[in-house]
Protein backbone atom coordinates (compact mmCIF):
# COMPACT_ATOMS: atom_id res chain seq x y z
CA UNK A 1 0.00 0.00 0.00
CA UNK A 2 1.62 3.53 -1.02
CA UNK A 3 -0.20 5.23 2.29
CA UNK A 4 0.97 5.29 6.34
CA UNK A 5 -1.61 2.54 6.96
CA UNK A 6 1.69 0.20 6.12
CA UNK A 7 2.66 0.91 9.44
CA UNK A 8 -0.39 -0.68 11.42
CA UNK A 9 1.72 -4.20 11.66
CA UNK A 10 4.00 -2.58 14.32
CA UNK A 11 1.05 -0.84 16.16
CA UNK A 12 3.18 1.60 17.22
CA UNK A 13 2.72 4.54 19.37
CA UNK A 14 4.55 7.44 17.44
CA UNK A 15 6.32 10.57 18.99
CA UNK A 16 8.56 12.86 17.83
CA UNK A 17 11.84 12.00 17.74
CA UNK A 18 15.35 14.30 18.79
CA UNK A 19 16.19 16.21 15.43
CA UNK A 20 20.03 14.98 13.92
CA UNK A 21 21.86 17.87 11.98
CA UNK A 22 21.61 15.66 8.80
CA UNK A 23 20.38 12.15 6.48
CA UNK A 24 22.30 9.38 1.59
CA UNK A 25 19.34 7.99 -0.41
CA UNK A 26 19.19 4.43 0.69
CA UNK A 27 18.13 1.95 -2.11
CA UNK A 28 16.78 -1.50 -1.93
CA UNK A 29 17.69 -2.89 -5.12
CA UNK A 30 21.05 -5.10 -5.53
CA UNK A 31 23.56 -4.89 -2.20
CA UNK A 32 22.63 -0.81 -2.16
CA UNK A 33 26.16 -0.02 -3.73
CA UNK A 34 24.99 0.92 -6.96
CA UNK A 35 23.14 4.26 -8.68
CA UNK A 36 26.32 6.37 -8.33
CA UNK A 37 26.41 7.58 -11.57
CA UNK A 38 23.76 10.26 -13.51
CA UNK A 39 20.50 7.79 -14.32
CA UNK A 40 20.15 7.53 -18.51
CA UNK A 41 16.94 7.42 -20.30
CA UNK A 42 15.04 9.69 -21.95
CA UNK A 43 15.21 12.83 -20.09
CA UNK A 44 18.82 12.79 -19.49
CA UNK A 45 20.83 13.24 -15.98
CA UNK A 46 17.12 13.73 -13.82
CA UNK A 47 18.92 16.21 -12.30
CA UNK A 48 22.56 14.91 -11.35
CA UNK A 49 24.38 17.09 -12.47
CA UNK A 50 23.22 20.22 -10.37
CA UNK A 51 22.97 17.88 -6.89
CA UNK A 52 26.30 18.46 -4.46
CA UNK A 53 27.42 18.33 -1.20
CA UNK A 54 28.14 20.79 1.59
CA UNK A 55 28.63 21.09 5.56
CA UNK A 56 28.37 16.86 5.28
CA UNK A 57 24.93 17.31 3.77
CA UNK A 58 23.56 17.94 0.09
CA UNK A 59 21.99 21.12 -2.09
CA UNK A 60 21.26 21.80 -5.42
CA UNK A 61 22.69 23.77 -8.02
CA UNK A 62 19.98 26.11 -9.32
CA UNK A 63 22.16 28.41 -12.01
CA UNK A 64 23.53 31.62 -12.26
CA UNK A 65 24.75 34.35 -14.05
CA UNK A 66 28.03 36.84 -14.45
CA UNK A 67 30.19 34.14 -12.97
CA UNK A 68 28.47 33.46 -9.78
CA UNK A 69 25.69 31.01 -9.00
CA UNK A 70 22.67 29.56 -6.51
CA UNK A 71 22.45 26.75 -4.61
CA UNK A 72 19.59 26.20 -2.58
CA UNK A 73 19.72 23.47 0.23
CA UNK A 74 17.82 22.89 3.41
CA UNK A 75 18.03 25.63 6.45
CA UNK A 76 19.55 23.62 8.79
CA UNK A 77 22.39 22.67 6.54
CA UNK A 78 23.19 26.36 6.05
CA UNK A 79 26.12 28.13 4.05
CA UNK A 80 29.09 27.04 3.56
CA UNK A 81 31.79 26.00 -0.06
CA UNK A 82 29.88 23.54 -2.42
CA UNK A 83 31.11 20.62 -4.01
CA UNK A 84 30.45 19.44 -7.16
CA UNK A 85 32.01 16.92 -9.87
CA UNK A 86 35.21 16.86 -8.23
CA UNK A 87 34.92 21.10 -8.24
CA UNK A 88 34.50 23.08 -4.72
CA UNK A 89 33.40 26.10 -5.24
CA UNK A 90 33.56 28.81 -2.65
CA UNK A 91 30.48 30.05 -0.82
CA UNK A 92 29.86 34.32 -1.50
CA UNK A 93 29.97 35.80 2.16
CA UNK A 94 26.98 37.90 2.98
CA UNK A 95 25.32 36.28 0.02
CA UNK A 96 22.68 33.58 1.88
CA UNK A 97 19.23 33.60 2.98
CA UNK A 98 16.14 31.40 4.78
CA UNK A 99 13.83 31.24 2.32
CA UNK A 100 10.60 32.86 4.27
CA UNK A 101 10.26 31.09 7.61
CA UNK A 102 10.54 27.52 6.61
CA UNK A 103 13.63 25.02 6.71
CA UNK A 104 14.69 26.04 2.87
CA UNK A 105 18.11 28.41 2.69
CA UNK A 106 19.64 30.00 -0.35
CA UNK A 107 23.38 30.69 -0.96
CA UNK A 108 25.47 32.24 -4.03
CA UNK A 109 28.53 30.70 -5.08
CA UNK A 110 31.56 31.79 -7.56
CA UNK A 111 31.33 29.68 -10.52
CA UNK A 112 33.86 31.10 -12.86
CA UNK A 113 32.58 31.72 -16.49
CA UNK A 114 33.13 29.00 -19.41
CA UNK A 115 33.82 26.22 -17.11
CA UNK A 116 32.41 23.39 -14.71
CA UNK A 117 28.56 25.08 -13.40
CA UNK A 118 28.52 27.87 -15.96
CA UNK A 119 27.77 25.84 -18.48
CA UNK A 120 24.74 24.67 -16.86
CA UNK A 121 21.45 26.04 -17.92
CA UNK A 122 19.41 27.54 -15.02
CA UNK A 123 17.43 24.44 -13.38
CA UNK A 124 13.67 24.37 -13.36
CA UNK A 125 11.52 24.65 -10.82
CA UNK A 126 8.59 22.68 -10.84
CA UNK A 127 4.79 25.01 -11.14
CA UNK A 128 3.04 22.01 -9.84
CA UNK A 129 3.36 19.66 -7.03
CA UNK A 130 3.65 16.00 -7.83
CA UNK A 131 -0.03 14.28 -8.08
CA UNK A 132 -0.28 10.89 -5.41
CA UNK A 133 1.35 7.65 -7.81
CA UNK A 134 3.89 10.22 -9.80
CA UNK A 135 7.38 8.55 -9.90
CA UNK A 136 10.19 10.69 -8.36
CA UNK A 137 13.83 10.73 -8.49
CA UNK A 138 15.77 11.68 -5.41
CA UNK A 139 19.61 12.19 -5.03
CA UNK A 140 21.65 13.49 -2.31
CA UNK A 141 25.15 12.25 -0.90
CA UNK A 142 24.88 10.33 2.68
CA UNK A 143 25.92 7.46 4.29
CA UNK A 144 25.69 3.59 2.20
CA UNK A 145 23.65 0.87 3.56
CA UNK A 146 24.60 -2.74 4.68
CA UNK A 147 24.60 -5.07 2.10
CA UNK A 148 22.30 -7.50 3.47
CA UNK A 149 18.71 -6.56 5.19
CA UNK A 150 18.85 -6.39 9.08
CA UNK A 151 15.54 -7.73 10.70
CA UNK A 152 14.05 -6.89 14.02
CA UNK A 153 11.77 -8.01 16.71
CA UNK A 154 9.48 -4.81 18.20
CA UNK A 155 8.34 -5.10 21.36
CA UNK A 156 5.52 -2.53 21.12
CA UNK A 157 4.29 -2.52 24.62
CA UNK A 158 6.99 -0.14 25.73
CA UNK A 159 7.44 3.70 24.96
CA UNK A 160 9.17 4.03 23.31
CA UNK A 161 8.67 0.56 21.58
CA UNK A 162 11.98 -2.00 21.92
CA UNK A 163 13.72 -3.04 19.15
CA UNK A 164 15.98 -6.48 19.20
CA UNK A 165 17.37 -7.82 16.26
CA UNK A 166 15.97 -11.25 14.92
CA UNK A 167 16.29 -13.37 12.32
CA UNK A 168 13.91 -14.19 9.10
CA UNK A 169 11.87 -16.45 10.85
CA UNK A 170 10.90 -14.04 13.78
CA UNK A 171 10.38 -10.14 12.91
CA UNK A 172 8.02 -7.89 12.29
CA UNK A 173 10.59 -4.84 11.16
CA UNK A 174 12.97 -4.93 8.57
CA UNK A 175 15.32 -2.72 6.63
CA UNK A 176 19.04 -2.09 6.74
CA UNK A 177 21.94 -0.59 8.88
CA UNK A 178 23.65 2.73 7.51
CA UNK A 179 27.04 2.76 7.12
CA UNK A 180 30.18 5.28 8.20
CA UNK A 181 30.44 5.56 4.18
CA UNK A 182 28.66 8.20 2.44
CA UNK A 183 28.48 8.33 -1.37
CA UNK A 184 26.16 10.33 -3.95
CA UNK A 185 23.51 8.33 -4.87
CA UNK A 186 20.00 8.46 -6.81
CA UNK A 187 17.04 6.56 -6.23
CA UNK A 188 12.86 6.41 -6.80
CA UNK A 189 10.36 6.43 -5.06
CA UNK A 190 6.25 7.22 -5.58
CA UNK A 191 4.91 10.07 -4.00
CA UNK A 192 2.34 9.67 -1.41
CA UNK A 193 1.34 13.20 -2.08
CA UNK A 194 1.63 16.67 -0.17
CA UNK A 195 1.30 16.96 3.25
CA UNK A 196 1.76 19.67 5.58
CA UNK A 197 4.70 18.93 8.64
CA UNK A 198 5.76 21.54 11.19
CA UNK A 199 3.79 23.91 9.10
CA UNK A 200 5.63 23.43 6.09
CA UNK A 201 3.97 21.55 2.32
CA UNK A 202 6.31 18.66 2.21
CA UNK A 203 6.10 16.02 -0.39
CA UNK A 204 5.53 12.60 1.01
CA UNK A 205 7.24 9.02 0.35
CA UNK A 206 6.85 6.00 1.67
CA UNK A 207 10.00 3.42 2.03
CA UNK A 208 8.35 -0.33 0.89
CA UNK A 209 9.90 -3.86 0.11
CA UNK A 210 8.37 -3.85 -3.12
CA UNK A 211 8.18 -0.44 -4.38
CA UNK A 212 10.07 0.79 -7.64
CA UNK A 213 12.66 -0.49 -9.26
CA UNK A 214 15.02 1.46 -7.37
CA UNK A 215 13.19 2.14 -4.33
CA UNK A 216 14.36 5.04 -1.96
CA UNK A 217 14.53 6.34 1.36
CA UNK A 218 16.67 9.38 2.61
CA UNK A 219 19.80 8.69 5.60
CA UNK A 220 22.17 10.17 6.85
CA UNK A 221 23.48 13.36 4.35
CA UNK A 222 20.91 13.50 2.10
CA UNK A 223 19.05 17.06 3.92
CA UNK A 224 19.15 19.79 1.08
CA UNK A 225 19.30 16.79 -1.80
CA UNK A 226 17.48 17.23 -4.65
CA UNK A 227 13.67 15.41 -5.44
CA UNK A 228 13.10 15.70 -9.31
CA UNK A 229 10.25 14.61 -11.64
CA UNK A 230 10.64 14.22 -15.42
CA UNK A 231 8.77 16.60 -17.81
CA UNK A 232 6.96 15.57 -21.23
CA UNK A 233 9.45 17.65 -23.52
CA UNK A 234 12.26 15.26 -22.41
CA UNK A 235 13.64 16.93 -19.01
CA UNK A 236 12.87 17.60 -15.58
CA UNK A 237 11.95 19.70 -12.92
CA UNK A 238 13.12 20.31 -9.39
CA UNK A 239 9.71 19.12 -7.15
CA UNK A 240 11.54 18.94 -3.55
CA UNK A 241 14.14 19.03 -1.23
CA UNK A 242 14.90 16.67 0.95
CA UNK A 243 14.38 17.47 4.81
CA UNK A 244 13.00 15.01 7.72
CA UNK A 245 12.36 11.50 7.79
CA UNK A 246 9.78 9.63 9.64
CA UNK A 247 10.61 6.85 11.75
CA UNK A 248 8.90 4.23 14.20
CA UNK A 249 8.75 4.27 18.00
CA UNK A 250 12.07 3.37 19.37
CA UNK A 251 13.80 2.65 15.67
CA UNK A 252 17.62 2.22 15.62
CA UNK A 253 19.23 5.65 14.76
CA UNK A 254 20.46 5.77 11.34
CA UNK A 255 18.70 2.87 10.04
CA UNK A 256 16.16 3.00 6.88
CA UNK A 257 13.17 0.70 8.21
CA UNK A 258 10.57 -0.39 5.59
CA UNK A 259 7.43 1.66 6.19
CA UNK A 260 9.89 4.76 7.01
CA UNK A 261 8.95 8.10 5.33
CA UNK A 262 10.99 10.65 3.58
CA UNK A 263 9.52 14.77 3.58
CA UNK A 264 10.61 16.99 0.96
CA UNK A 265 9.70 20.24 1.18
CA UNK A 266 7.42 20.87 -1.75
CA UNK A 267 9.23 23.78 -4.10
CA UNK A 268 6.24 24.49 -6.09
CA UNK A 269 4.25 25.52 -3.02
CA UNK A 270 7.62 28.01 -2.38
CA UNK A 271 8.03 28.93 -6.03
CA UNK A 272 7.79 32.74 -5.75
CA UNK A 273 9.69 32.87 -2.32
CA UNK A 274 12.32 31.09 -4.10
CA UNK A 275 12.37 33.05 -7.29
CA UNK A 276 12.18 36.26 -4.97
CA UNK A 277 15.26 35.21 -3.34
CA UNK A 278 17.16 34.01 -6.45
CA UNK A 279 15.85 34.99 -9.73
CA UNK A 280 15.75 31.72 -10.77
CA UNK A 281 13.68 31.46 -13.08
CA UNK A 282 12.70 34.82 -14.10
CA UNK A 283 9.65 36.66 -12.62
CA UNK A 284 7.81 36.26 -15.88
CA UNK A 285 7.29 32.59 -16.08
CA UNK A 286 6.22 32.39 -11.89
CA UNK A 287 3.74 29.23 -12.10
CA UNK A 288 3.04 28.93 -8.22
CA UNK A 289 0.81 26.11 -6.92
CA UNK A 290 -0.44 26.01 -3.66
CA UNK A 291 -1.99 22.05 -3.89
CA UNK A 292 -1.83 19.49 -0.64
CA UNK A 293 -3.20 17.49 1.21
CA UNK A 294 -3.30 19.74 4.02
CA UNK A 295 -2.46 16.70 6.46
CA UNK A 296 -0.41 16.29 9.77
CA UNK A 297 0.38 12.71 10.24
CA UNK A 298 1.62 11.58 14.31
CA UNK A 299 5.25 10.16 13.40
CA UNK A 300 8.54 10.48 14.63
CA UNK A 301 10.51 12.81 12.51
CA UNK A 302 14.34 13.20 12.16
CA UNK A 303 15.96 16.00 10.06
CA UNK A 304 18.48 14.85 7.69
Amino acid sequence: MRNRTIRAFLLAILAVASASSSFAVVINSGNGSGNTNAPSGPNGDLGWNYVGSLNGASGVYLGGANGSGWVLTANHVGFGNFSLNGTTYSAIAGSGQQIGSIDLYAFRITVGQGTGLSLLSNLTLAGTSPAAGETLTMIGNGKDRDASKTYWSVNTGSTPNTWNESNVYNYNASGYKQLSSNSKRWGSNLADGVATVNSTSMIQTTFTQYGTANEAQAAVGDSGGGVFVPMNNGSYQLAGIMDLVGTYSGQPANTAVFGDVTYSIDVATYREQITAVTGIPEPSVWMLSLTGLGVLFATARRRI
